[in-house]
């Protein structure tokens, strides 16, 4: 099979690991104006009309890329294309979910989401995993499990398109603020909290945008939220820790640890998680913790006093 791949990020990579077990072929294409990136050597270099031959398409861009690419995208695609995003964001200007952006700038409407919880490097290490397709349409899930299903990579399926794609981003918000728990060395019952509260504050997300609870305590959010706080952390959960060892979310010593372009924009999906709990009138606790740090409101240790002396709250 034929199998296109637009945007890079980290889950290129993971593709290219999981087209090792299968008999995929994978094409590669982002626009020139990007900087150029070191493709694995089983993912090809290709134009935009080779991936258009492609009946599968893998959208792999980074949120704040992604209107730009699939804008591109849609120039060539058709009705009977089946795009599948693999983005733990939401656009950052608009807070809309990649789904829709996908819907808005393609012709197609058969769009998935392939989440966790798997990690590139247990690929790399030959580990089996699993992950989770959410697509409204069975074709969808179809041509995904022939592309990507071998012995040591299992599928799983669920119609809630929305529900995933909420629990599998905001969970890196609440991997942040458990990080600044480990950071501060409080212990695993504070770990704890910040893991239960963490999904519970997920699930009053999704439910209020007509997702799923299931989805919640689901591969997308508990599963997800699982992978990332186990060694070695995940990059949200070692932001934590960083902007405990600095004080604050200071972007310039942050920048220097994980790249220019990292930080920054994990404050932006901090923000679009933050502001879009608020516009539909949810209290989002952890999440008013992680902005007011990421914005520099507060420090890191006023964020962990924040946390500790709400009011009682119902369990």
């Amino acid at each position: 099979m034929n199998v296109g791949v637009v945007g890079y990020s980290e889950s290129v990579e993971a593709l290219a690991q999981l087209g090792k077990h299968t008999e995929c072929v994978l094409k590669f294409w982002q626009p020139e104006d990007l900087p150029k990136v070191k493709l694995p050597r089983n993912v090809k270099k290709s134009s935009l009309e080779d991936i258009a031959q492609c009946s599968l398409i893998f959208f792999c861009a980074p949120a704040h890329q992604a209107r730009q690419i699939a804008r591109q995208l849609g120039e060539k695609v058709r009705a009977n294309h089946v795009i599948v995003h693999t983005s733990r964001e939401l656009e950052p200007e608009s807070h809309r979910l990649l789904s829709d952006v996908l819907r808005e700038e393609t012709a197609t409407h058969r769009i998935g989401f392939l989440t966790g919880p798997f990690r590139t490097a247990d690929l790399k290490a030959k580990k089996s995993a699993s992950g989770t397709l959410f697509s409204k349409f069975p074709e969808v899930h179809g041509i995904v499990q022939d592309a990507l299903v071998s012995p040591v990579f299992r599928v799983y399926r669920s119609t809630d398109l929305v529900g995933g794609q909420i629990a599998a981003s905001y969970s890196r918000v609440i991997s942040f603020v458990y990080g600044v728990g480990l950071g501060m060395e409080q212990g695993p019952g504070v770990s704890a909290t910040l893991f239960a509260r963490g999904l519970a504050e997920i699930g009053r997300f999704v439910l209020a945008a007509h997702g799923q609870e299931r989805t919640v305590f689901g591969m997308s959010g508990a599963g997800n939220l699982f992978v990332d706080v186990q060694e070695p952390f995940s990059t949200e959960v070692l932001l934590g820790q960083k902007s405990v060892e600095f004080g604050h979310y200071d972007l310039e010593k942050l920048n220097a640890e994980f790249g220019d372009e990292i930080p920054a924009r994990f404050a932006m999906l901090v923000r679009a998680m933050t502001d879009t709990c608020s516009e539909q009138g949810l209290v989002s606790t952890i999440g008013e913790a992680a902005l007011a740090i990421v914005e520099d409101r507060m420090s890191t240790k006023e964020a962990a006093t924040y946390l500790m002396t709400l009011p009682v709250l119902d369990e």
